[in-house]
């Protein structure tokens, strides 16, 4: 089916392909209500799930961003400078990397949320179902990146020439 993007959301190419491959996979349309953040829109996601009474250790495999945001609340200035440190040594919420994708499942049945999360499973990325806010995020891997076509093309000349 489809998707669609909620007006706030930040989405680059490789994140509306990705949805478009999700949306195609099911019999039913979804909302993105987050896609790539900010060192500020990550500390403050992660804020909003602190006074939603979520446990970050829980929520974030990596036990050390947690609490580097849980000391820093409710310092939102003091949370963007950690987060935005942990992302310029490569770690972090995967939203941070343009990795991150979160589907809507508030007022979803679960027989739906299965369904994406199979699907999900099927393409082979990672979801996870969180709670505060409802939604289903999924890590995305990393895009693959081809060689330009020029550059094939060049070196099958050179292959023919030296052959």
């Amino acid at each position: 089916m489809g998707y669609r993007v909620l007006s706030n959301v930040v989405m680059t190419p490789y994140l509306e392909r990705s949805a478009g491959k999700l949306a195609a996979e099911l019999p039913f349309d979804i909302v993105v209500t987050s896609g790539l953040r900010t060192a500020r829109a990550q500390a403050q996601a992660m804020f909003t799930k602190i006074e939603l009474g979520d446990d970050l250790i829980a929520v974030y495999a990596d036990d050390s961003f947690a609490e580097g945001v849980i000391e820093a609340y409710p310092d939102i200035d003091q949370a963007t400078q950690f987060v935005q440190s942990y992302a310029n040594r490569g770690g972090g919420s995967s939203h941070l990397r343009g990795l991150g994708l979160d589907i809507r499942t508030r007022d979803v049945s679960q027989s739906r949320i299965n369904e994406m999360i199979e699907a999900t499973e099927s393409l082979g990325w990672r979801p996870f179902l969180e709670n505060s806010p409802p939604h289903l995020h999924i890590t995305l891997p990393e895009e693959k990146k081809s060689l330009p076509l020029f550059l094939l093309a060049g070196g099958a000349l050179l292959w023919i020439y030296l052959n």
